[in-house]
C-alpha cells in the first residue's frame, strides 16, 4: 500500500489501485475548480459530535476529542495524528447513554495540516471488533442527533356544541 497524499489529508490506498484512483483524484480536481471533492464513500451516517476519547497504542496512552462518529468510525483531532495502519485501542461514552464503549481500531486516513482542508488537524480511526449491541446503540444515537424530533402539536379539546342546537 502506499500512501497518497498529494493534496492532503493522506490517503491510503492498495498499490494496484493507484492508478484508478489518481484518475479520479485529476477528474475531481478539475471537475471542482482546483479543489479536490470525492464522492462520498461511507457506509454509515455520520454526525459532528464532540466527545473525549483516550486511546492507547503499544507505545502510549492519550487523549483527545473527537470531530465526528459513525457505527464504523471516528474522526479524532489531534495535533499530532498517528501513522496510517497504527492499531490503536478506544475508549469514549455518548452522552446521556450510560456505557462505556470499548474498541479496537485503525488509523485509516490523517490529516495532519488543516490549511488545504475543511477538516482539522486529526486522523480517522475505522473500528475494527465493536460488538453488535455496541454497534446498535453507537447507530441509534447516530440516527437521534440527526433526525430533528417532529414539532410537538398542541392537543385541543374538541369543540363542543353549544347546548340546544
Amino acid at each position: 500500500m502506499r500512501s497518497l497524499s498529494r493534496a492532503r489529508p493522506h490517503l491510503l490506498v492498495p498499490n494496484r489501485e493507484l492508478p484508478r484512483v489518481v484518475r479520479r483524484l485529476a477528474v475531481a480536481e478539475i471537475g471542482s475548480g482546483g479543489r479536490v471533492q470525492m464522492p462520498e464513500r461511507r457506509d454509515e451516517q455520520r454526525i459532528e459530535v464532540e466527545l473525549e476519547v483516550r486511546y492507547r497504542t503499544a507505545q502510549e496512552f492519550l487523549s483527545a476529542y473527537s470531530w465526528n462518529i459513525s457505527g464504523g468510525g471516528i474522526f479524532i483531532r489531534t495535533q499530532q495524528p498517528l501513522p496510517l495502519n497504527r492499531e490503536v485501542q478506544l475508549r469514549f461514552t455518548l452522552p446521556g447513554i450510560d456505557r462505556t464503549f470499548m474498541a479496537h481500531g485503525l488509523v485509516v486516513w490523517t490529516n495532519p495540516h488543516p490549511s488545504r482542508s475543511s477538516f482539522p488537524s486529526g486522523m480517522g480511526i475505522k473500528f475494527m471488533d465493536l460488538d453488535p449491541a455496541a454497534k446498535n446503540i453507537l447507530a441509534d444515537f447516530v440516527e437521534s442527533k440527526r433526525t430533528p424530533p417532529p414539532p410537538v402539536q398542541e392537543q385541543k379539546p374538541p369543540a363542543q356544541k353549544p347546548p340546544g342546537r
